[in-house]
Parts: C-alpha cells; structure tokens; sequence
C-alpha cells in the first residue's frame, strides 16, 4: 500500500499528492487524492486537485464525474466555476 489515509493524517496525504504533483507523477498523485476523497468527499479543493489532475492525463470521464462531484458540493463555487473551465478547454482543444 502506497499510503494509508485517515482523518489523522490527511493533510500529510496532501503533502505527499502535491509532491507528486510538482514532480509530475500524476498518476500517484491522484492514487493519494482519490484515497484523501474518501476520507473527505465534502473538500471542494480536493475534489478541484482531483479535476486538475484527471485533465493532465486527458481521463475527460472522471474529469467529468469530479466536475459533477463539484456541481452537486456547490454549483456556485469557485472551485466549479474552475473545473467547468477545464472541461471546456478540454472540448476546445483540436
């Protein structure tokens, strides 16, 4: 097991996803989110990573379904005002 999530140490679980973020391991660094979202499915920020990152690897179907994710959390927020964006980047992009 890559990492073992739990309300005590999400926030070292985010520190981990943000490193493999910087250093462009997308694929581990959605493997920690995803298991964060688990712990907190109600985290706007999280679920807006999570989006971010399932469009740098171009899964446009969990893309989507974080955006859903988002829409139903808060269809006013910020953070889905800013996923939205990313599907439509994505629909724009020959």
């Amino acid at each position: 097991d890559l990492y073992r999530v739990d309300g005590d140490n999400a926030y070292v679980g985010d520190l981990l996803a943000t490193f493999y973020q910087n250093s462009n391991q997308t694929v581990l660094e959605i493997e920690v989110r995803e298991k964060l979202r688990s712990v907190d499915p109600l985290s706007r920020y999280l679920e807006l990573a999570l989006a971010k990152a399932y469009s740098r690897v171009g899964d446009e179907a969990k893309l989507r379904d974080s955006v859903d994710r988002l829409r139903k959390l808060s269809s006013d927020s910020p953070e889905y005002e800013e996923a939205l964006l990313l599907i439509e980047d994505k629909n724009s992009t020959p």
